[in-house]
């Protein structure tokens, strides 16, 4: 493996439960450029994804079998996967929907104030708000006045929430 580093995404969100979906590999998240983007260890494929330093952040150091390695958090599991468009935001969608009340709320607020991001704080906000945990009051610093996409990958066609400044184009609000 590569250092600094941790396990992240589909991975992580099915180690801890959050999804039945299995990965074909295991994604590694790392600051240092990446010589090779796979490679195989053990009969499994790693792949590895370079991230800007200020996200490495929100992991535990974990057993798996007879290693020891960095595994994301829950919340930052499905962070990364929304941030870096790794996981879709329906996916992110239904995974909240089936774990929120797993789900550490204040460490979401935690890590996405830590990210910075105002897009990640608008989908991710709508998205709680939605599923009945609102985090305004402790986001609203980072929402803009644009208005974004839930999914920048379809359509602008939706219903604008002018509070989270999000264009609900999956539909999401009318789904709960």
């Amino acid at each position: 493996m590569t250092w600094p580093s941790y396990i992240s995404l589909w991975y992580a969100l099915n180690y801890h439960g959050l999804t039945t979906q299995l990965s074909h590999s295991i994604q590694v998240l790392t600051t240092r450029k990446v010589f090779r983007s796979e490679i195989e260890f053990e009969n499994m494929r790693i792949s590895f994804i370079k991230i800007n330093p200020k996200f490495l952040f929100g992991y535990d150091k974990i057993r798996i079998g007879t290693h020891d390695v960095f595994m994301a958090l829950p919340e930052k599991a499905i962070l990364d996967g929304l941030m870096l468009g790794k996981v879709s935001v329906s996916e992110i969608f239904d995974i909240l929907k089936e774990n929120i009340a797993k789900l550490d709320i204040h460490r979401f607020v935690e890590f996405i104030r830590r990210c910075g991001n105002s897009a990640l704080a608008k989908r991710m906000g709508f998205m709680l708000d939605v599923l009945g945990r609102d985090i305004y009051a402790d986001l609203h610093k980072l929402v803009t006045p644009t208005i974004l996409t839930l999914d920048p990958g379809l359509p602008k066609r939706g219903v604008a929430d002018h509070k989270w400044r999000i264009l609900d184009n999956l539909k999401k609000s009318a789904e709960v």
